[in-house]
């Protein structure tokens, strides 16, 4: 799932982790991105979802804090 995964400066995410609503990123290198975007992941996911079981379809440049 984390080739679907995009950050606005392109470094690439190594892995991830969830905490409750909160998507945590190990990043291949340093980066200075200010968005994060999701493609989805056809045919074995979702990947993302939410506690009632409802996969994220896709998201585009929403805001890194």
């Amino acid at each position: 799932a984390e080739a679907n995964l995009s950050l606005s400066d392109g470094v690439a995410v190594a892995s991830w982790t969830v905490s409750g609503n909160v998507i945590h990123l190990k990043l291949a290198k340093r980066s200075r991105a200010t968005s994060i975007s999701y493609r989805g992941h056809p045919f074995d996911g979702p990947w993302i979802k939410n506690r009632r079981d409802v996969g994220a379809l896709c998201f585009e440049g929403f805001p890194i804090r």
